[in-house]
């Protein structure tokens, strides 16, 4: 098991670490955060050290969210205050590392070893080959720091990766591989805690036009001849209140004629009551392609809610649980197998107002069943 932290540092001046501070706060209070008094009620913990003689401040941040997007946001956010450059640090079990390179608000160069680390899905977003040119305004030597970007393959890439990196920008190796935690004891960092506004607004709903979103979704059934084909499919309110919706389901299955839709039933919730409705529905064709429709004209879904759960009083979650089940509705297909073909079908929820901008949809795999042709005993 490898080594994983996140951090960010700044180039500035030691004397600017209570300005960068207020910047920070700024960034907080304006994303509905507030003071915290202390670790325990905190929901998220900044940390940030100087040190004399470094043109490096470094800042970290402890929170109970995952991802790393609000360090993106503090990047941009104190780079362009300060019009300075900053470097964000991000390694995982010593695996893989993400090197990015901030000035003046934008991202101007990025770098990771392995663009495939996270799959295939996300060749894209990790797809950062690191260009040297770009780190020459921080940079002692570009040579070097080009035959440090070749080092794809690597055991520790914070000893091969981040700890030369960080020699070549002036940067305090000790400070890259930091992790909130490890600046407990330090008496020369400033603490900062924020936690989230609470309200007893539990059932404060968004304004607008209606904008649905997917919720749990089946993204994979296996056609069998045995059984029936069941969708599961959810969506919720996410927007202003929804007055009435239509269930379209299309794609080659359809139109291949692979499955045939026997039934759609729909599940919402009113005032902690779940109704079931049965719904009749119609075979349109658009553009040569077949399309199944539900009217759901007659159903109401109140507006989505303004605060999230975590933004409530603990006496009033149960009941902003109930108001956010509301917003939910439950959808079950059923269908039959016409042919024993992969396909795929999609099913798109859209609302009868805000209808180009509002829908959501789910893309549904049907496979085959291959338990059947699996070799369990040896061939004679």
């Amino acid at each position: 098991m490898g080594s994983s932290f996140k951090n960010l540092h700044i180039r500035a001046n030691p004397e600017n670490v209570d300005s960068i501070s207020e910047t920070v706060k700024q960034f907080y209070y304006t994303n509905g955060f507030i003071d915290g008094k202390n670790k325990k009620d905190s929901d998220h913990i900044i940390a940030i050290i100087a040190e004399d003689g470094n043109q490096w401040i470094s800042c970290y941040r402890n929170d109970k969210d995952a991802g790393f997007g609000p360090d993106l946001d503090l990047l941009s956010l104190i780079s362009y205050a300060y019009s300075c450059y900053a470097v964000g640090v991000f390694v995982y079990d010593s695996d893989y590392i993400l090197l990015l390179l901030y000035y003046k608000g934008k991202m101007i160069d990025s770098f990771s070893n392995d663009k495939y680390f996270w799959g295939p899905d996300y060749e894209g977003y990790g797809c950062c080959e690191g260009d040297s040119k770009k780190w020459e305004c921080i940079s002692k030597n570009k040579e070097k720091l080009d035959d440090i970007w070749k080092k794809k393959k690597v055991v520790f890439v914070e000893d091969e990766i981040l700890r030369p990196v960080a020699d070549l920008i002036g940067l305090n190796y000790k400070k890259c591989v930091y992790n909130h935690s490890d600046l407990a004891k330090k008496q020369d960092a400033k603490f900062l805690y924020f936690q989230r506004k609470k309200t007893k607004q539990y059932d404060l709903r968004l304004n607008g036009l209606p904008v649905l979103y997917k919720g749990a979704c089946t993204p994979k059934v296996t056609l069998s001849n045995e059984y029936p084909v069941l969708l599961y499919q959810s969506f919720l309110s996410g927007g202003g209140e929804v007055n009435g919706f239509d269930i379209r389901i299309f794609g080659e299955a359809i139109d291949n004629q692979v499955i045939e839709i026997n039934k759609i039933s729909i599940t919402v919730n009113k005032s902690g009551k779940e109704t079931e409705i049965q719904k009749d529905f119609v075979v349109q064709t658009f553009n040569n392609q077949k399309v199944i429709i539900a009217d759901c004209s007659e159903i109401f879904i109140p507006a989505g809610l303004v605060y999230s759960m975590n933004e409530c009083f603990s006496e009033f979650k149960s009941k902003w649980k109930k108001a956010w089940d509301e917003t939910q509705v439950y959808v079950m297909i059923i269908g039959s197998v016409l042919k024993y073909n992969e396909s795929q079908i999609i099913v798109a929820f859209v609302p009868k107002e805000n209808v180009t901008q509002g829908y959501c949809l789910n893309e549904v795999d049907l496979v085959l069943d291959v338990r059947g042709s699996i070799p369990w005993h040896p061939s004679k």
